[in-house]
């Protein structure tokens, strides 16, 4: 019994153990690493948030704003996210920011979607 009862310890700190140390990501059925960080950005960045809705993102260009896409987003390469994060609006209302739209955390999580994306080597101010 004390036998059983020691394999099934070690057995469950063996467990633990991998579960801390597997970082930020969850693996999938298939042992897939996820970026949850990732997934939400792209869920929020394709309007797929209910209580965010649908939203096109531009940035300036020039004294218009353009659809962001991966040309747009050249001048933004090696920047920092703050940069980034203030100058995207709403391309149906161009006054209206999108951090003032979705909130700081939101655009934090479309930010690292956009980033790893389009690897835009953002650094973080």
């Amino acid at each position: 019994m004390l036998k059983v009862a020691s394999v099934f310890i070690v057995g469950f700190i063996l467990m633990t153990a991998n579960a801390l140390a597997s970082g930020p990501y969850l693996g999938d059925a298939d042992g897939n690493k996820i970026d949850f960080a990732y997934e939400h950005g792209k869920a929020l960045y394709s309007g797929r948030i209910p209580s965010v809705g649908k939203i096109k993102f531009c940035v300036p260009k020039g004294d218009k704003f353009v659809k962001v896409e991966r040309k747009t987003l050249k001048p933004y390469v090696g920047g920092d996210f703050g940069n980034l994060g203030n100058s995207l609006v709403n391309c149906d209302q161009p006054d209206e920011r999108i951090v003032d739209r979705i909130g700081e955390s939101n655009t934090g999580f479309v930010l690292h979607y956009l980033d790893k994306r389009y690897k835009l080597k953002l650094k973080r101010s």
